[in-house]
């Protein structure tokens, strides 16, 4: 029956000790997976919140720039409408002068009737009016300026405020943040933290070749001999008692053998 209890006991234990290391680890492994979580959850916001301002941060220059672009083009827009008013003023002019071809102030002289192409215009210091160009040119000009549908080709530096433009929409710091598959290789210590997970998912909770050691403590005797004052009085004194209760039974034995004195005046008569 003893033997009984006692495996009983190791049994209870052994299950007790299970208990304690199933639960032992399970807050070990809920306390790495919240952590993991958190640097998990924090790597992605930090993501997200860099790629944000990196997007405003492009969006404000490629505002920039477009308003530079649209800037330029109503300028020149205006420039080619200011022209073609110029050409026409010069057109107009040039018809009731007569004057079809280019000429100089020398040409229109009376006594000088033939019409003359120098290359005087250059080398004048004094420009020459519009209408000085004749009315062949100016309406070859004016036709070309009404025709034309935009003027981004006669813009300067147009195209390299387009090109800044594409380099910015292909950022690759900005692409490199929305392509990156984790967020986690630069947390120094979610490895860490991803190691003793594992190692603990692989520790044991179940011990089935557990078996509970019977140690035994052997007594072990005091080299000299142990001396207390109040024990040896404890050992006086019950000694004593039992003397003294020793010879108050002799006593009363004594008593009870001896004869009385009326049984004797019975025993004589």
């Amino acid at each position: 029956f003893v033997q009984a209890l006692i495996e009983n006991a190791h049994a209870k234990a052994l299950a007790n000790l299970s208990n304690d290391v199933s639960r032992v680890k399970n807050n070990r492994i809920n306390s790495i997976e919240e952590k993991l979580n958190s640097l998990s959850l924090a790597a992605r916001q930090s993501r997200e919140a860099e790629i944000k301002r990196l997007e405003e941060q492009n969006r404000q220059a490629i505002a920039a720039l477009q308003l530079q672009i649209e800037v330029r083009l109503e300028q020149a827009r205006q420039d080619r409408e200011n022209r073609i008013v110029q050409l026409q003023e010069a057109l107009q002019t040039a018809t009731r002068l007569g004057i079809e071809e280019p000429v100089t102030w020398d040409d229109l002289r009376p006594l000088r009737k033939s019409t003359q192409v120098i290359n005087e215009f250059g080398e004048s210091k004094e420009s020459s009016p519009d209408y000085f160009r004749g009315t062949r040119l100016l309406s070859a000009e004016l036709a070309r300026l009404q025709e034309r549908q935009d003027d981004r080709p006669f813009v300067g530096g147009l195209t390299e405020l387009e090109k800044q433009i594409v380099e910015i929409q292909s950022d690759p710091q900005l692409a490199a943040l929305k392509a990156r598959p984790d967020d986690t290789i630069y947390v120094k210590q979610f490895d860490e933290l991803q190691r003793q997970l594992t190692d603990l998912l692989k520790k044991p909770t179940e011990f089935d070749n557990a078996q509970m050691a019977v140690v035994t403590q052997p007594a072990e005797v005091a080299a000299a001999p142990i001396r207390s004052p109040l024990l040896i009085f404890a050992v006086g004194v019950f000694l004593a008692g039992l003397l003294a209760l020793f010879v108050a039974m002799i006593r009363i034995a004594l008593r009870n053998s001896e004869p009385r004195p009326a049984d004797a005046a019975i025993a004589e008569a």
